[in-house]
């Protein structure tokens, strides 16, 4: 607008050009918490359901990885960008040691990603793709988390929670090491019918042996 102006342009015309409204970002996501990173960013946006499915190979690299689900998912829904609309497309995985780890199927694998995590550091990757049927930009960023290590009271809890399933399938669950043992304890603990034994009694005897 300066630029037309110094150079003796007209003024209406400028003022046309910059006062374009740019159209809301199609976020490909269902997801609330980056609704809400776009409501922090107070930046127009609506929501569509990606139709995208992912794929993890084994040994896959986590950075490569979350660029191509993040382009994936902005690109199953390009069309309804139109020409100029941008559609935003997000992906985001934990790793530790090279390794991804997977959303956990239930709360057995849940606690063994937990017991991973624990007194160690992983990285959080967030791939991003941004892309109008003009262009596309993809990047990712990457966070340190640094995971303090769990108590003994804190594994308790997490096996009391898993109880249920692992008197019914305690060989057949991803129990890690020290759920095993602790599952083993409860299940035998003095020779007493476990049944009628107590949390509160077999965690404080787990609990002083975990010391």
């Amino acid at each position: 607008m300066g630029e037309a102006l110094a150079l003796g342009g007209d003024l209406e015309g400028a003022e046309a050009v910059s006062s374009h409204v740019v159209d809301p970002i199609l976020l490909a996501s269902t997801s609330p918490q980056r609704r809400v990173i776009l409501e922090q960013l107070d930046l127009p946006f609506d929501v569509v359901a990606p139709d995208y499915e992912e794929h993890d190979p084994p040994g896959a690299d986590v950075y490569d990885l979350v660029r191509e689900h993040a382009r994936g998912k902005a690109r199953s829904v390009a069309q309804l960008g139109g020409l100029h609309r941008p559609v935003l497309g997000v992906d985001t995985a934990v790793a530790i040691g090279g390794a991804i780890l997977g959303k956990p199927a239930n709360a057995a694998e849940a606690a063994g990603m937990l017991e991973r995590l624990s007194g160690k550091t992983h990285v959080v990757v967030s791939g991003l793709c941004l892309l109008t049927a003009a262009w596309e930009v993809v990047e990712h960023a990457v966070t340190s988390v640094a995971f303090r290590e769990l108590t003994p009271r804190e594994k308790v809890q997490y096996i009391a929670a898993l109880w249920d399933r692992v008197v019914d399938k305690q060989d057949d669950l991803p129990l890690s090491s020290w759920q095993r043992e602790l599952a083993h304890a409860r299940l035998t603990a003095r020779q007493v019918d476990t049944a009628t034994l107590a949390w509160s009694q077999v965690r404080s005897e787990l609990e002083s042996k975990l010391r």
